[in-house]
C-alpha cells in the first residue's frame, strides 16, 4: 500500500500536474494509499470523517506562494475543513527529515483564468512593476500576460458584441458597482477598428496613386493621422470596467479635448519660449505639452465628475489621441505642400509644376510621415496622458477634483514619467543629437513605447484593484453618476 506522498508524486508523473482535492479525496476512498501512514501534522482530529489536503509537491515546497482557502490545520485543536484563511502555515515535526521545510497546501486560483487583477510573482529582488506598482498605490509586483490579455483579438465575434460594448455608458447601460468586472480586460475591438483604418488608407492611397485626385490627399491624412491614436482609445474604451463613459463622451474628449490642449500648449509655449532652446527644448517641450493636456483633461474630469482610476485613463487618453491626431494631420500636410523642402530634399526640381512636386515628392513624404507617426503614437500622446489622467483619479481617490489634487504626492510621483518619456522621445530636437542614429532608431522609440505600456498595464492592474476593494464596502450599490 503506498503513502500518500508516493501517491502525491505518482499522480504527478502520470498527468503533469497536481491533484485536485476531489480527485485526492477519491483516492483515499478508494483504498489507493493509507490514511494512517500520513505525518500527525496532515492527519485531520480523530474519529471525525473530515477530509485531508493532498500533500504539496517537493519542488514547491518552502516556496512563497498566494494565499489560499485551505491552510495547515492545527494539530492542537481541531477545526473544521476547510480551515480559516487567517490559520497560519505550521512548520512539519522536527524528527520527520521529510518534513522540515514549512508545509503547505495545494494553491487554488483566486479568479477565473485570465481574470485576477493581480498576479504577485515570487521574486524578492527589484522588480519595474513592484516599483510602479507603488507608485500607483498597490503593493508587489505584477505579472503582465500580454498572450491572455490579448486573447480575444483572434476569435469570433459577432456584431452584438460590437454594438453591446459601443452602447455602454449611458443612463440605461452603466452596471452597478457591485455587478462591476473587476477581472483583467480581454479587449478585441480596437483591432477591428484599427484593421477597417488600414484597409481605408490602402484604398485611398490606390485611388490617388492612379488617378491623382487632389481630395484624396485630405482623406489620406485624416485616416491617417486618426488610424492608431483611435485604436488605442478603444482600446482603453473596453478597458475602462465601470463602463460609466458613453461613447459619446468619448468623442467629445477625443476632438474638443484635444484642440483645448492644442490651444493651452500654444499659450505655454509663448511663456517657455525663452528657455526652450538648445538642450533644455526636449525638457521644456515634455513639460509644457504634457501640462497642456493636463488643463484639457483636467475640464472634463469636472465635468463627467468620475471616480475611478480607469476613467481616468479612459479620458487622458482620449485627450491625448486627440493631441496626436491633430498633430500627425499638420505634419502630413507640412510635408505634401512644403513646396521648398520637398525640393532639398529629393530628386524634384524647380523646373516641375506644382502639381508634379507634389504627385511625385510631396505625396511618398506625406505617406512616409504618416506611417511613421502612426505606428509610433502608441506609445506617444495617448499612452502618456492616459497615465496622466489616471495618476489624477488616484490622487483624488473618489473625490471631486481640486487644486489640492494637482500638488498631492500621488499625483507628481506618476506625472513625473510620462515628462520624462516625452523628453526622452524628443531628444533628437537638440541640435547636437539631431542625427544620432540611437536617439532616432525605431528601437530606440519601441524601448519607450514598452516603458510606457508597463506603467500603462500596472496602472489598470491598481484600477481593478480599487474595483475590488470599493465592492467589499457594504451598501456600494448605487449606480454611478452619469
Amino acid at each position: 500500500m503506498m503513502t500518500p506522498q508516493q501517491w502525491h508524486q505518482g499522480f504527478i508523473a502520470a498527468n503533469g500536474r497536481e491533484p485536485t482535492m476531489e480527485e485526492y479525496q477519491s483516492a483515499l476512498r478508494n483504498g489507493e494509499f493509507q490514511k494512517s501512514t500520513a505525518p500527525d501534522h496532515m492527519q485531520t482530529p480523530a474519529d471525525t470523517q473530515q477530509p485531508i489536503a493532498p500533500p504539496q509537491s517537493a519542488s514547491a515546497i518552502g516556496q512563497e506562494t498566494r494565499p489560499s482557502q485551505f491552510t495547515a490545520p492545527q494539530p492542537a485543536q481541531p477545526q473544521q475543513f476547510p480551515p480559516s484563511p487567517s490559520t497560519p502555515y505550521m512548520a512539519a515535526p522536527q524528527q520527520n527529515t521529510a518534513y522540515q521545510q514549512p508545509y503547505q497546501y495545494p494553491q487554488q486560483p483566486l479568479t477565473p483564468p485570465g481574470g485576477p487583477a493581480t498576479q504577485p510573482t515570487q521574486k524578492a529582488s527589484f522588480n519595474v512593476t513592484a516599483a510602479i506598482n507603488r507608485l500607483a498605490g498597490g503593493e508587489g509586483a505584477v505579472d503582465i500576460n500580454l498572450k491572455d490579455t490579448f486573447s480575444n483579438v483572434f476569435k469570433k465575434h459577432s456584431r452584438k458584441e460590437a454594438e453591446r460594448i459601443f452602447i455602454g455608458g449611458t443612463t440605461f447601460t452603466t452596471p452597478r458597482e457591485g455587478d462591476i468586472a473587476a477581472t483583467w480586460p480581454r479587449p478585441w475591438l480596437f483591432s477591428r477598428i484599427l484593421v477597417f483604418f488600414i484597409a481605408t488608407y490602402v484604398l485611398l492611397y490606390f485611388l490617388q496613386s492612379v488617378n491623382e485626385i487632389v481630395p484624396s490627399y485630405v482623406g489620406l491624412i485624416f485616416i491617417g493621422a486618426l488610424a492608431v491614436p483611435f485604436s488605442t482609445l478603444i482600446f482603453f474604451f473596453e478597458c475602462n470596467a465601470p463602463r460609466n463613459i458613453s461613447f459619446w463622451s468619448v468623442l467629445q474628449m477625443l476632438f474638443i479635448g484635444g484642440v483645448l490642449s492644442l490651444i493651452a500648449t500654444m499659450f505655454l509655449d509663448r511663456f517657455t519660449a525663452a528657455v526652450s532652446v538648445g538642450w533644455f527644448l526636449p525638457l521644456m517641450t515634455g513639460i509644457v505639452e504634457e501640462l497642456a493636456k493636463l488643463a484639457a483633461l483636467a475640464v472634463f474630469v469636472k465635468i463627467l465628475k468620475p471616480r475611478y482610476i480607469l476613467n481616468g485613463l479612459l479620458i487622458g487618453g482620449a485627450i491625448g489621441a486627440g493631441f496626436a491626431v491633430f498633430e500627425t494631420a499638420g505634419y502630413g500636410f507640412d510635408q505634401l505642400t512644403n513646396v521648398k523642402a520637398i525640393v532639398q530634399n529629393s530628386n524634384c526640381t524647380p523646373q516641375m509644376t506644382l502639381d508634379e512636386i507634389i504627385q511625385t515628392c510631396g505625396f511618398p513624404a506625406m505617406n512616409s510621415i504618416l506611417i511613421l507617426r502612426g505606428w509610433m503614437s502608441i506609445g506617444g500622446h495617448v499612452a502618456w496622458a492616459a497615465i496622466t489622467g489616471a495618476a489624477l483619479l488616484i490622487a483624488m481617490n473618489g473625490d471631486k477634483l481640486q487644486t489640492r489634487h494637482f500638488l498631492d504626492r500621488r499625483f507628481l510621483s506618476l506625472f513625473w514619467i510620462p515628462i520624462v518619456l516625452h523628453t526622452a522621445w524628443d531628444l533628437g530636437l537638440i541640435p547636437q543629437l539631431r542625427y544620432n542614429a540611437v536617439i532616432n532608431s525605431n528601437l530606440y522609440r519601441l524601448i519607450l513605447i514598452v516603458l510606457a505600456w508597463t506603467v500603462l498595464f500596472v496602472i489598470i492592474n491598481s484600477g481593478l484593484q480599487q474595483i475590488s476593494r470599493l465592492q467589499t464596502i457594504p451598501g456600494n450599490t448605487a449606480q454611478p453618476q452619469q
